[in-house]
């Protein structure tokens, strides 16, 4: 029932199925809700940057936000998420 979900670090590894599966069933499927995906593989300079961006399009087909590499940005992933 989140409308906004931050998760930080979460790489969506492949054999990481139950947790994969609980995004994608719960955030993945909630139409309103905005997902702020914070990874450093956001960066499409990252050689994994493609493989990534696939397994998150796979959990939130909705789709998410990837504008954040590093938690040391918390203060402005919060003013973005509250929308100020």
């Amino acid at each position: 029932m989140a409308s906004r979900a931050v998760l930080v670090g979460f790489s969506a590894a492949r054999t990481d199925f139950y947790a994969a599966w609980l995004l994608r069933s719960t955030l993945g499927v909630n139409q309103t809700a905005e997902v702020f995906v914070v990874n450093p593989t956001n960066d499409t300079e990252h050689g994994e940057h493609n493989a990534f961006t696939s397994r998150m399009n796979e959990i939130f087909p909705q789709g998410y936000h990837a504008d954040f590499r590093r938690f040391a940005y918390i203060d402005a992933i919060i003013r973005r998420v509250k929308g100020i």
